[in-house]
């Protein structure tokens, strides 16, 4: 079970308009209300995912009957302390800029928390706590911490997404989870936070105040974790247009809490947390489940590199054209770094001279049908990626190959290693332009399905020609540490992430 507590919660009411115009009458174009709360969108999001879950806290007045209406209507679970006034109001306009006015809310009393305390009693040790937004001034910045220590169990893992006081006084309590954003983490530290180098930094600077793990959301640019085991992940959110940024950090505790639960998996559980803020803040509230769940329809892969371990029959070819002209050969390594663009690329790459060598077209025809006769003589599929083709054949996802590589070339590789797996394959045609221009992806989405879109495909590659095609195509990008490219030459390009196993794939389906 896990259990919310909303110390503030409100009747949020979005309206929104073409432009809010100070001290004039405005109208709205369209009008919604949901019940707010930092603690409630956990909830309310984990309902729809299929997580029980429970809301804690303060109700007052009429609006607070509201809210726990709204919440019966999510099949939100409440166990709410009824007090004395209402509980608040807020306001989102959405206009030409996103404007808040957000209420006071009630004046707590002691005994209203005493009764918070006694309902923690049946909170169990395997249980999951969020401690989430901001509290009424008059419960004081350590209240996160006293609710920690209230608990029955100290084995329950605690989630606090607070800052200021709220947040530096629960790490004292070693909380399991914590996830401020930038803004926050910069108002806590009282510096300028700009690259993900620097939140890491002040990531493991919450470590050693006493969080053992720690998101820190970014908006636009994603996010960061760091965990108590050491590892570092960052993800750039999925693509889509922002109608609202309210309760988009909220869905990234949701979401990781969904996926930890099901899978205990901190990186899996941390993409998705990434997701569904991103769903959130492309819905005008609370993100549906489908919008999640159903992200992508189809997989559009890159071949050498990311699917298939091809450059030991390139280095042959290469060697052998250079051998039969007389000129210096190339190591492995060297023709590794030479791959990209496409096999007559390499050549003007390894030859001496390049094109201008006088000889180059009988060498690139030697290279050619050498290479064409001995595709594969060493190439060999990457680990673990037969499993996910297995995976997706089985879930009914269809996959596609995007390829620079000769277009015969592609089928005869298609036909050896994948016969049954690859839907559909686009290379090198003399005909449509290659990557990164986006004609050979929308080739194979054709194929596949003329009704899919860029952004129902997902798009896997090793490097800075499969960015830019991803870019180019309008598609989501994953980035794969094993290929051809240095790990660190892929963190200076833009994808969602870099994914360290091909099972990882699948963690965005």
């Amino acid at each position: 079970m896990v259990y919310t507590v909303t110390l503030n919660p409100s009747l949020d009411y979005y309206i929104k308009i073409k432009e809010l115009k100070i001290g004039e009458i405005n109208r709205t174009n369209s009008e919604e209300i949901f019940p707010g709360g930092k603690g409630i969108n956990v909830s309310i999001l984990l309902s729809r995912l299929g997580i029980e879950t429970t809301a804690l806290g303060f109700k007052a007045g009429f609006t607070g009957e509201e809210i726990e209406r709204l919440l019966g209507e999510e099949d939100v679970k409440c166990d709410f302390i009824s007090c004395e006034g209402s509980s608040r109001i807020n306001i989102k306009v959405t206009g030409t800029k996103e404007t808040q006015i957000n209420g006071d809310g009630p004046v707590m009393k002691n005994e209203y928390l005493e009764k918070l305390y006694d309902r923690l009693l049946d909170i169990g040790k395997d249980d999951i706590l969020v401690l989430a937004g901001s509290a009424p001034r008059s419960l004081g910045t350590s209240v996160y911490k006293s609710i920690i220590e209230h608990l029955p169990y100290r084995e329950t893992k605690v989630v606090v997404d607070a800052a200021g006081g709220l947040l530096e006084d629960a790490l004292t309590t070693n909380p399991f989870l914590v996830k401020p954003n930038v803004e926050e983490l910069c108002n806590l530290f009282k510096t300028t936070i700009r690259s993900n180098d620097e939140v890491i930094r002040y990531a493991k600077q919450l470590q050693n105040m006493g969080a053992r793990n720690v998101i820190v959301s970014r908006g636009v640019n994603g996010g960061v974790m760091v965990t108590e085991d050491g590892e570092t992940y960052s993800s750039l959110p999925p693509r889509g247009e922002v109608v609202n940024s309210t309760g988009a950090g909220d869905s990234v505790v949701a979401g990781f809490l969904y996926s930890y639960i099901e899978s205990d998996n901190m990186k899996k559980a941390f993409y998705m947390g990434m997701r569904c803020g991103s769903a959130t803040a492309c819905s005008s509230g609370i993100a549906s489940a489908d919008s999640i769940l159903n992200n992508y329809k189809a997989l559009a892969l890159d071949l050498d590199g990311t699917l298939l371990d091809t450059i030991d029959d390139l280095a042959a070819a290469v060697n052998y054209s250079l051998e039969k002209f007389n000129q210096p050969t190339h190591s492995v390594d060297e023709i590794r770094n030479m791959v990209g663009n496409g096999i007559r690329n390499l050549m003007a790459r390894a030859v001496p001279g390049g094109e201008d060598c006088p000889t180059f077209e009988d060498q690139f025809g030697a290279f050619l049908k050498y290479y064409l006769e001995n595709l594969y003589v060493y190439s060999s599929v990457y680990p673990g990626m037969m499993e996910l083709l297995e995976e997706c054949k089985k879930r009914g996802i269809p996959v596609g190959i995007v390829s620079n590589k000769e277009e015969g070339a592609v089928g005869k590789i298609v036909e050896h290693f994948f016969d049954g797996y690859i839907t559909s394959y686009a290379g090198d045609n003399m005909v449509r332009a290659k990557k990164p221009a986006k004609d050979s992806v929308y080739a194979v989405l054709k194929d596949i399905d003329e009704s899919l879109n860029p952004s129902d495909v997902l798009y896997v590659g090793d490097s800075g020609v499969d960015s830019l095609t991803a870019e180019c195509a309008g598609m989501d990008c994953l980035l794969v540490s094993w290929g051809f490219r240095p790990r660190e030459e892929l963190e200076q390009l833009t994808c969602m992430a870099i994914i360290d196993s091909a099972d990882e794939i699948m963690y965005f389906f």
